[in-house]
């Protein structure tokens, strides 16, 4: 079931990945596009980094609930991984979790170095050690659950929100069992100019009737709402080429083929599971375009970039005829 409405195509396409039918970030992207059509070559354009499986959360509903939290990246492993990933072209960086990405004692650090390799930074944390950040992100979205009382998070976050307002801000709300405190969280959103609020299902156990009530409840509100259900993923593709768009760097050190691996595979645990680790050297993955077999994979949201992917590395006789 699609619940995006139609005016919010370019919107969905600026602010979110998964479910993407038409991947407009790839086609727009010239450099990238001339990169896989000439060369047969997709550079790593962006990088989800989690430094930490440390949380300060115990969420009923977390997807890496069975991780290890004494993982933690080192300073020196990062910059190792950033420099590696720079080499080869990446150009943006999402730092998530795993944990809480805030808890790293060096994520400003962290921050820094990123801008100092030219690479853009993208955050995401649950908010309750927002305090703790003293650099400026590209973005940052904060993710909230119906479970969680939010009139006690606003206020911790809206200090951080005022002294870096250019910063483009957004919430994550997952609808857990109830649609919770969602109308407070979009008018606060609203409110402070926020770029978008992303309303998802429960990843692991997709529930079509509360995304409904809770569009129902929101409307009139909703103008910068992304409703994102997640019952309807595909099988993974052979060719993965998305783990070499973006791969997912984990607590571990492993890199991994995209950030849904946790729930790729249906007998996995929630956690990165090592079936799915493309090995620890970045730029030898990347050099040797050696994109993961993703056929094992149960559950893809990343089909839309696949097949776009697949289709710009294959040779087209006639181009000219249109």
């Amino acid at each position: 079931m699609d619940y995006k409405r139609q005016g919010d195509f370019m919107n969905t396409n600026s602010f979110t990945a998964a479910d993407v039918q038409i991947p407009a970030k790839v086609l727009q992207d010239i450099k990238l596009v001339e990169s896989v059509v000439k060369n047969k070559r997709i550079p790593l354009r962006h990088l989800q980094l989690c430094p930490t499986n440390k949380c300060n959360l115990n969420c009923k509903f977390c997807s890496c609930a069975d991780r290890d939290i004494s993982l933690m990246l080192s300073y020196s492993q990062i910059m190792n991984i950033l420099i590696q990933a720079s080499e080869v072209g990446c150009e943006s960086v999402t730092i998530t979790g795993g944990g809480e990405p805030l808890l790293h004692p060096r994520i400003n650090d962290i921050i820094d170095s990123c801008y100092n390799l030219g690479i853009k930074v993208g955050l995401v944390t649950n908010g309750i050690a927002l305090e703790k950040l003293d650099r400026k992100v590209d973005w940052c979205r904060i993710s909230v659950d119906s479970t969680r009382d939010f009139d006690e998070l606003k206020h911790d976050i809206r200090h951080t929100i005022e002294l870096f307002h250019d910063i483009d801000w957004a919430f994550s709300y997952v609808l857990y069992e109830s649609v919770g405190g969602l109308p407070g969280v979009v008018e606060f959103a609203n409110s402070y100019n926020f770029t978008h609020v992303r309303v998802v299902s429960d990843i692991l156990s997709p529930n079509d009737d509360i995304m409904l009530d809770a569009k129902k409840l929101l409307e009139g509100i909703d103008e910068r709402v992304i409703y994102q259900a997640r019952s309807n993923p595909t099988r993974g593709a052979e060719k993965c080429w998305i783990s070499l768009l973006k791969p997912t760097v984990g607590a571990d050190g492993e890199i991994y083929p995209c950030c849904g691996v946790q729930y790729a595979l249906n007998d996995s645990k929630r956690d990165f599971t090592g079936r799915m680790s493309m090995g620890t050297d970045i730029k030898d993955i990347n050099e040797g375009q050696k994109a993961f077999n993703g056929s094992i994979c149960d559950k893809c949201y990343y089909s839309g970039y696949n097949q776009t992917l697949d289709l710009l590395m294959k040779d087209i006789k006639h181009p000219e005829w249109v």
